[in-house]
């Protein structure tokens, strides 16, 4: 008899955490929550379109934006640059259009773009595959068109190659 007691109250034991733990909601993952994924998704798309500009304004005021010293950029507020995205967008399209990847970084918005896209639930295809192509594309997209234009007579500062 007292084992049959035993195994009802192990059993009762097991039937009431199962209970407490039905009754308790489920702690959701920081990156689960619909709110967090939203306001993420949101910014990385507001990200995509805010570096497009910088990118394609760089394309058209580059020559104004490289007659300073980059150094002073954030510290000297007598500094006035021309590009549509102000001082912070000058200086990520510059390290990426003159210094790494030349044009094909045009192509790194869309990534943020799907990133976001993503999180808001509205792409449905596969983001790392996406990605991986987008970066092996724009790699070497930047070593074919460094290689076939040079410097292109310092056009976008060091060529369309970057």
């Amino acid at each position: 008899m007292a084992k049959e007691k035993t195994n009802g109250d192990s059993n009762n034991g097991k039937e009431s955490k199962e209970k407490q733990n039905t009754n308790t909601p489920e702690k959701k993952s920081f990156f689960k929550d619909e709110r967090v994924r939203f306001t993420i998704g949101l910014f990385t798309l507001l990200l995509s379109i805010y570096i497009t500009i910088a990118f394609v304004s760089y394309l058209f005021t580059w020559k104004v934006d490289q007659s300073f010293e980059w150094q002073n950029l954030f510290s000297g507020s007598d500094i006035r640059v021309k590009n549509w995205t102000g001082k912070l967008g000058a200086s990520i399209s510059a390290q990426f259009m003159h210094h790494w990847f030349g044009v094909s970084s045009l192509a790194f918005p869309l990534i943020f773009a799907v990133f976001g896209l993503k999180l808001l639930k509205l792409y449905s295809g596969k983001i790392w595959k996406l990605t991986f192509k987008v970066v092996v594309g724009v790699v070497l997209f930047s070593l074919i068109t460094g290689f076939l234009f040079g410097t292109a007579h310092g056009f976008l500062g060091s060529g369309l190659g970057g």
